[in-house]
């Protein structure tokens, strides 16, 4: 048979939803979890009625909510209040509260029988019984009810998803002191009030339905002329709708269904989640049973929502009435679902052509929606003469709230910026008034729900291809950075210029607050390729110029040098001098003039030489290379810019003064010890060039032949010194000397 759904979602239902064993169903219809507004610039809560806002376009289960867990406690404030004005001021709201809400059964039949002249007064009761007056006939016929409805809140209200949809395993718990259906109905139509009687009626609708299909069906059918439109008239409408659903009459069901969702918006949730047409013929039954059109104008809408085939309902819906209300939801959420950036030119056009079809022909109920609607769809369409005609439009027809002013502010200013060809000085000041406005906004001060982020996003990436397209690479750069363009000095200077010129336009500021590295990064980040060259005294001028950059203090001993590199456990450990950028550089200073002018070589070079290698990633002191240009936060090479991974993790300067180290060591320890620290260099490029240069040959991805280390040359000039202490430390703790000496 036909499948009623003409997109994607390859829903096969075949049983009744039941809580447990549906739920992975429906959840397929909704989607993932990812945060409401995510990508998107259009706020439905401008243009659709409230009563609709669970279902507004998401990837969660229901708009802005997830999932709907208030079914034992969605009616507990309507109830007390129909309570407190049928019982007039006799009962404190405070007591009915209590009664409805908190108390058990078994205090509210002890209650009921003290006022019947047997026992006394419960002790959970005893705080609220002043404001009982057993006189009363509508306090006694108040507190028989409850007997009845606490007795059925046994089985009915146990915190599960929907109460009347269980699993036909899970038997519910027999009801107290023999309360049955035929009791609840002699009640019902003992019942003198309309009120009493037609909560009665709700009670014996709920009792069959956990107890026998047939006759909640029977009860609700029988009696369901005697009751007006209420809150209870369609609570009790939904029982029997899942009654029928038990019973796989899914035309009738979900004939019901739709009457709920459409007569009372706290059961709009509740509705939709038990609504499940299924084919093609037990859908047009149910479209038969309807009295009206505007009862199939609900269920297109329904059926919109839950199969998210919004152009199909939107179409008959509108066939059947052009003006109708409910094509705003629909209207809203296909624009939401499109403006992903996962959907194809084809839908885009498709959908245009229809929206324009019916904004042009101005049935519409909500003229504000379909025509800022249809010049969004231009805009996708990069159509921009067309979107800034409908978004023109938009704006004579708009609310007067400052969500719908915003709203049409922010499609104007996106397809302002759009359109623009190249970006000259005139431009700039066009939209500054524009910019100023939005990159001002936050959400303190944003009107609620407004989706600002993501045009905020967009426009700074279109400005900055504009830019890098016409040559302007600083301003490029401001709006979107790119570690490409630190690559070449002339860019940097550049920008340096740019952030510090005088008298800079209104505009130039707003492109220097965009930038996301300030000129103090900059004159940090030229600093640390100074260092990274050896020219330590062209790194000292550079870093002092680098301001509050230059005074972060180091995490570890950058002097150090260990058998085993392990930056936290350098970090963890107590420093007696403690080093910021700028003093570490001094120091290195200090050591590299030692060396060159032949005081104490060994030492100075050695320590120079740990300095040089705890500044790459391999060390301690990774933290000194570490800022907004650099990046930061690198638990590996892999995550390194590949631009900067060849300066960073180099350790040829290292190299280079152990091996002057170990020229001027004096000693079989100091030997050995400046060999193994070569050799951790030499294990680092071999690491290099095997592994971190080419990801395809990382070990923990399963791609490399399992050699993990080769003898390094280092490591096989250590075999002379197996008569040091050093030699048998390191024995000890580097499991590749070990593994290499055992060859």
């Amino acid at each position: 048979m036909k499948r009623i759904h003409t997109k994607k979602w390859r829903v096969i239902l075949t049983s009744a939803v039941l809580i447990l064993g549906g739920y992975a169903i429906v959840k397929a219809c909704a989607g993932g979890d990812w945060e409401d507004g995510d990508g998107s610039n259009m706020a439905p809560e401008a243009f659709v009625d409230s009563a609709y806002r669970p279902f507004f376009y998401s990837d969660m289960f229901y708009y802005d909510i997830n999932y709907d867990n208030a079914h034992d406690q969605r009616f507990n404030e309507t109830n007390v209040a129909e309570w407190q004005s049928f019982l007039g001021k006799e009962i404190s709201r405070q007591t009915i509260q209590f009664l409805l809400i908190t108390a058990d059964y078994n205090t509210i039949k002890g209650t009921y029988n003290f006022y019947q002249g047997k026992g006394n007064v419960p002790d959970a009761m005893k705080p609220y019984a002043s404001n009982l007056h057993s006189g009363s006939a509508k306090e006694k016929a108040f507190l028989q009810y409850l007997t009845i409805a606490k007795a059925c809140e046994s089985f009915a209200t146990n915190g599960v998803r929907n109460s009347w949809e269980y699993d036909e395993a899970k038997k519910p718990s027999p009801p107290p002191d023999n309360i049955n259906a035929n009791m609840i109905e002699t009640l019902m139509q003992q019942a003198s009030e309309p009120f009493l009687k037609e909560r009665y009626w709700f009670q014996l609708v709920r009792f069959n339905f956990f107890n026998s299909i047939p006759d909640c069906i029977t009860a609700f059918e029988s009696n369901k002329k005697n009751f007006s439109n209420s809150v209870m008239y369609y609570r009790t409408m939904a029982y029997a709708a899942g009654a029928y659903y038990k019973q796989k009459n899914y035309s009738k069901a979900n004939y019901y269904y739709s009457l709920v969702f459409a007569g009372n918006d706290a059961l709009k949730t509740v509705a939709h989640y038990s609504f499940h047409p299924q084919e093609e013929k037990d859908w047009q039954q149910t479209l038969a049973l309807c009295a009206n059109n505007k009862e199939r104008i609900t269920l297109w809408q329904m059926l919109g929502v839950f199969y998210q085939d919004e152009m199909r309902s939107m179409q008959e819906i509108y066939k059947l009435d052009a003006g109708s209300p409910t094509l705003d939801l629909l209207a809203m959420r296909k624009i939401n679902e499109l403006e992903t950036g996962n959907s194809k030119p084809q839908e885009i056009n498709e959908a245009f052509a229809w929206y324009k079809k019916v904004t042009d022909e101005n049935k519409e109920s909500n003229p504000f929606l379909w025509n800022i609607s249809t010049g969004y769809l231009a805009y996708m369409k990069n159509d921009f003469t067309t979107a800034r005609q409908y978004f023109a439009a938009a704006e004579k027809k708009m609310p007067n709230t400052l969500l719908a002013k915003d709203q049409v502010r922010l499609m104007q200013l996106l397809n302002k910026v759009e359109s623009l060809k190249t970006i000259a000085a005139s431009d700039e000041q066009a939209i500054l008034p524009d910019f100023e406005w939005l990159y001002g906004m936050t959400d303190s001060i944003a009107p609620h729900y407004f989706r600002y982020y993501a045009a905020a996003g967009s426009i700074k990436t279109s400005m900055a291809k504009k830019y890098a397209a016409q040559g302007d690479l600083v301003k490029s750069e401001c709006f979107v950075t790119n570690t490409n363009f630190y690559i070449v000095p002339k860019n940097v200077e550049a920008l340096k210029a740019y952030l510090t010129a005088a008298n800079p336009s209104k505009f130039d500021l707003l492109c220097r607050k965009f930038s996301a590295k300030q000129i103090g990064d900059l004159w940090e980040y030229q600093a640390v390729q100074a260092t990274f060259k050896d020219d330590l005294d062209n790194a000292i001028t550079l870093m002092t110029k680098a301001g509050k950059n230059a005074n972060k203090e180091l995490l570890g001993n950058p002097f150090n040098g260990k058998i085993q590199d392990c930056h936290d456990c350098d970090h963890a450990q107590k420093q007696k001098v403690k080093y910021n950028k700028l003093s570490f550089l001094q120091k290195m200073k200090e050591l590299k003039a030692n060396v060159e002018a032949k005081n104490d070589v060994y030492n100075n070079a050695l320590l120079l030489a740990n300095g040089y290698y705890n500044i790459t990633h391999f060390g301690n002191a990774r933290y000194f290379y570490e800022g907004e240009v650099l990046g930061s936060g690198q638990s590996d090479p892999y995550a390194i810019d590949s631009v900067f991974k060849p300066m960073l993790t180099d350790n040829s300067l290292a190299t280079k003064y152990y091996r002057l180290a170990l020229q001027s060591a004096t000693d079989d320890e100091q030997k050995a010890k400046c060999l193994y620290m070569i050799s951790k260099c030499e294990r680092n490029e071999w690491y290099n060039k095997t592994f971190f240069n080419d990801p395809k040959n990382n070990p923990e991805w399963g791609n490399n032949t399992n050699v993990d280390f080769i003898t390094w040359n280092a490591f096989s000039a250590l075999r002379k010194y197996k008569n040091t202490q050093y030699y048998r430390d390191v024995i000890q703790e580097c499991g590749y000397f070990k593994t290499a000496m055992a060859k």
